[in-house]
């Protein structure tokens, strides 16, 4: 597709430019864990259509972040452009563009994150909404959704109403779109509990 055409023919330098942690880079479908509570998840995430937007919820440890992940991986190995970013260091890196020289650079980190072909937005709920925040989100999602490009949350937040009540209404019905997975079952993290 064209907005895919500049992605590198080359998937490990696509990885490299996709924002995903180096540790995080293992996290494929294939060493998830399907231990029982994760069964939906895991089948909504593998055989996601890749134009499908999708919230990955449920309580931390669950493996919200490993399935997201593991989808940016696949379209990576498809050949796709992908960017992850969490929520908390977007809105941070936003900001800190700002100032008397660096408007233009934070509106164009902005426009470049919108516009990307696919794009994980992980850990959405673990930030005080601010109406600054609020505003940027809503105009985040509403962008991706009026140009068809295909997003993935991770949240801590247990459904499409806290959504609403604990970030905002209006990023709340946009993400009334997405088709929502629970994640449950065990925490999967080592040494937690």
């Amino acid at each position: 597709c064209p907005k895919c055409s500049f992605a590198p023919t080359d998937p490990d330098l696509r990885t490299e430019q996709s924002g995903i942690p180096v540790p995080y880079r293992g996290m494929i479908f294939e060493r998830f864990r399907e231990l029982p509570g994760k069964q939906e998840a895991y089948l909504g995430a593998l055989n996601r259509d890749p134009k499908e937007s999708i919230v990955l919820h449920g309580t931390y440890g669950r493996g919200k972040t490993h399935l997201g992940i593991a989808c940016l991986m696949q379209a990576i190995e498809r050949g796709q452009r992908v960017r992850y970013v969490p929520v908390i260091d977007m809105l941070d890196d936003i900001k800190a563009r700002f100032g008397d020289d660096s408007t233009e650079s934070a509106q164009s980190y902005f426009e470049a994150l919108r516009g990307e072909p696919l794009l994980l937005l992980d850990d959405l709920g673990a930030v005080n909404y601010t109406p600054w925040a609020v505003e940027r989100m809503s105009a985040l999602i509403d962008y991706r959704m009026r140009e068809s490009l295909p997003t993935i949350i991770t949240t801590d937040q247990r459904g499409e109403g806290a959504i609403e009540g604990d970030i905002h209404g209006r990023v709340a019905s946009r993400l009334s779109t997405y088709t929502w997975l629970p994640v449950g079952g065990e925490d999967m993290r080592p040494n937690s509990g």
